[in-house]
């Protein structure tokens, strides 16, 4: 979840990034919840086509 945060902190304050975990298998269930402090961050990452987390695309 850190290196979620890190990355979309570049676009606005995140508030909050939660990064769910199965509990049957013990891995993220490959997606998370962001929240921004303001509408604008927000529209500042849907600016942009897609994003690149290494190597994945979020």
């Amino acid at each position: 979840a850190e290196e979620l945060k890190e990355y979309f902190s570049q676009f606005g304050a995140v508030q909050r990034c939660q990064l769910p975990f199965d509990k049957d298998t013990g891995f993220h269930r490959r997606y998370c919840w962001i929240k921004f402090s303001t509408r604008k961050d927000v529209q500042n990452v849907l600016q942009k086509d897609s994003h690149i987390l290494e190597g994945a695309k979020v």
